[in-house]
């Protein structure tokens, strides 16, 4: 990543992700507010605004604690599991530190998360979102 593309994800995320509130479009069931910061991490924002919207609806503190994968966290809903296979198998997650998540709690940073959730989608595709 591009010192240049690290700054717009951060204007993004200041913009999107704190100056303006978290709208839901209840009437096409996705998350505008991140659809930059999606599309700026390469993930397709139709397919992944919806999703967001399904898991979420758009809001970056949501926790599932029923998960039975460590709990579920953030805009995409990511399993607390992949973190401690990040921690297990560092080697497998070469680049991931770009995100800046070491906790859950990080993950309920809407930029972190999309960033983190794009991991996941060149990692396994759509599996974890049941595409």
């Amino acid at each position: 990543m591009t010192i240049f593309n690290y700054l717009l994800m951060m204007l993004v995320w200041i913009f999107y992700g704190v100056a303006t509130p978290h709208i839901a479009d209840d009437q096409t069931r996705t998350c505008p507010t991140y659809e930059a910061t999606l599309a700026l991490h390469g993930l397709d924002p139709d397919v992944f605004s919806r999703i967001m919207y399904r898991e979420s609806r758009c809001q970056s503190w949501q926790i599932n604690e029923d998960d039975p994968n460590g709990g579920s966290f953030g805009l995409l809903q990511i399993n607390a599991i992949h973190l401690a296979d990040m921690r297990l198998h560092p080697d497998k997650w070469a680049g991931v530190e770009r995100c800046q998540v070491k906790t859950t709690g990080d993950l309920l940073i809407g930029w972190r998360n999309i960033c983190f959730a794009n991991y996941l989608y060149i990692r396994g595709g759509g599996a974890p979102w049941n595409l």
